[in-house]
């Protein structure tokens, strides 16, 4: 039963929940600011504000989901990767702020190294696009094919590509396959592996419901 009437009180409420059931206190956080549709410093300024009883049912609803195992991140359907939204469900690997640095090395590195030349980058296990569409929007003059073995994960980036703008050849097929006989300049790649001996340091919610080999 809900006992919070004000944006305030309901963070507590979930802070308190989450840390019962083992899990990190900061989705509290993540998931007002998707339910206000606003930035952490903006919550900031709104703990006062009552929310409507909409608002308190889908916030308990999903802190709820997430408590139960679910990474947040799929629960709310989406995660922010170099500054934009992606969309993100089990078919595909959450991005990592981490992998922001690949993103970030590759263009330095990139601009370095070539010159007015058109440049050709291949992504391989593409998932939810958030390398690929990335460096095609951070450097339009890329030529970018991506590929997938998982027709879902494909779907999934391809959405985000139409979403955002992106023109991207995405392939569906086994790692390199898609490529042969073609030659790329650049080859990146952040598949979801997860070595055995990593295995049990992780969060079950990485090991249930983010795809692995």
């Amino acid at each position: 039963m809900m006992t919070y009437n004000n944006v305030m009180e309901a963070l507590q409420w979930a802070s308190s929940f989450l840390v019962d059931n083992g899990r990190e206190e900061t989705a509290a956080r993540i998931v007002m600011q998707h339910i206000l549709g606003t930035s952490y410093s903006e919550v900031m300024l709104r703990l006062q504000d009552v929310l409507t009883a909409e608002q308190k049912e889908k916030f308990q609803e999903l802190i709820e989901e997430h408590a139960s195992g679910r990474p947040v991140q799929y629960c709310l359907g989406s995660e922010e990767f170099y500054g934009r939204s992606f969309i993100v469900d089990e078919s595909v690997l959450i991005p990592r702020p981490e992998t922001e640095e690949l993103v970030l090395g590759t263009i330095n590195r990139m601009n370095k190294i070539f010159n007015d030349q058109t440049v050709k980058l291949a992504d391989i296990g593409t998932g939810s696009g958030a390398i690929a569409i990335s460096m095609k929007l951070e450097c339009p003059e890329l030529k970018v094919v991506a590929t997938d073995l998982s027709e879902a994960a494909l779907t999934t980036a391809q959405r985000n590509a139409q979403r955002l703008a992106a023109d991207i050849d995405f392939r569906l097929g086994d790692l390199t396959k898609p490529l042969a006989g073609e030659k790329f300049d650049i080859v990146l790649s952040n598949p979801p592996y997860i070595a055995f001996d990593e295995a049990k340091e992780m969060s079950s919610t990485v090991l249930e419901h983010e795809p692995h080999s």
